[in-house]
Order: C-alpha cells, then structure tokens, then sequence
C-alpha cells in the first residue's frame, strides 16, 4: 500500500473535459513504476509458493494451486479424478490444511490448457502461466486502447493486483475477450460472427426492361 500511494503522488493532475479526447498524460516514472510493481508481485507471489516456510501463518494455497493440481491428476493418468470432490478435497488438505476446499468446476476442455502444469515446481508454472498470460492481456489492451492504454491500465489495476495474487485466469479471459473485439471490429471472419449481407429487393421487370405482367392476367386487351 505504501508503495501504490507513492505511484498515485507521481500521477499528474486530471485534465479538464475540453481536452477529454487527448491521451491522459502519465509520466515516464509513473509507467515504470507501473510495470515494477506487476513484476515485483509476480516475482514475491512465485517465491511464495516456492517457499511455503516463508509464510508464519500457513503455506500460501490460492486458486493456481487448484490449475497445479489439475496438472498433477492428468500427468498421473486421472483427468476426471478432478471432479470427484471428496479426493480433490483430500489433496487439497495435503497441501494446505483441512480448512481448504474449492471444488473444480471448469470444463473438461480447460484442463487440456492446464495439463503441461503438472510437469513442472508449483512456482515455476506459475511464474509462466502469469507471465504469458499478463503479457497477452497487455499486448490486447494496448491495441484496444492505444495512447490510452496506461491510463485504462490505472483503472484496472486493483483487478489486476487480485489476479496476480490468486493466480487466477484472468489475464487468459481478458485477453480472449479483447481478441474477439478487435476481430469483430475489424470484421473478421475468425471472430466467429457471421457477417450479414444487405438485403437486395428483387426487380420486378424483365431482362428488356419491360414490367411484368402480374401473374394470371391476359397479355392482349379485349
């Protein structure tokens, strides 16, 4: 806390709605700062779990502990042991404690992704699912928001905070969601919608440019 309230002194002050339009000015110190403290949580996080004594309380166990988990079922040959609930909670308390239990309730397809986890140290896969995944999260927003983008980076970082402490996947979704944006706005057809046609009316005259007659009256007059 001591150090984001040194982040937000650095901030300049907001400029005024006339000039709303304008990319929000952020110093230099201000970004790198910024960028430290993503970098400094990743590192502290991962060294965390490589070390569960460093903690007096209790072992660090957060939600990437379960995506390690579900690597260590799958590289063990017992993908759907997952959902059994009573031996995920066993495993659980194996590494945290009986008062642990977050059941998992991803899709199959979801542990495909996670299934490299279990081949490697607990704070190795973190260190690179966090690390990939915050670097497409960035690359996204910054073609989303352009000169803008440190700026929606301040507003979203106590999410991003949260994400990085826990472990979560939040990087991976934003980064999905933000893809899909760009494609949609971009009109592709990789973002999965289908790109409608305009409707065009059908003529109701003839290849010579004459009317049709309606269907069932006489060619000639009587």
């Amino acid at each position: 806390m001591i150090v984001f309230y040194m982040f937000t002194k650095t901030l300049p002050p907001i400029p005024h709605p006339d000039k709303a339009s304008a990319p929000i000015p952020l110093r230099p110190s201000s970004k790198a700062l910024l960028l430290l403290f993503v970098v400094a949580l990743i590192l502290i996080t991962a060294f965390e779990l490589a070390a569960p004594g460093s903690r007096q309380d209790k072992p660090l166990f957060v939600d990437f502990n379960d995506f390690h988990l579900v690597g260590d079922y799958i590289r063990e040959g017992n993908p759907a042991g997952v959902y059994d609930f009573s031996g995920f909670h066993a495993r659980q308390a194996e590494l945290a404690g009986e008062g642990i239990f977050m059941p998992w309730t991803y899709p199959a397809q979801f542990n495909l992704l996670l299934a490299p986890l279990g081949y490697l140290e607990v704070w190795l896969a973190y260190l690179l699912f966090i690390s990939a995944s915050f670097a497409a999260y960035a690359l996204v927003l910054r073609k989303l928001a352009g000169e803008q983008v440190f700026a929606v980076f301040v507003f979203v970082f106590p999410a991003i905070l949260v994400t990085i402490r826990s472990g979560q996947n939040g990087f991976l979704t934003g980064a999905l969601i933000g893809a899909f944006c760009l494609l949609s706005l971009g009109k592709r057809a990789s973002a999965g919608t289908r790109q409608s046609t305009p409707h065009k009316p059908r003529s109701n005259r003839s290849e010579t440019g004459k009317r049709k007659a309606p269907r069932g009256a006489l060619s000639d007059p009587v």
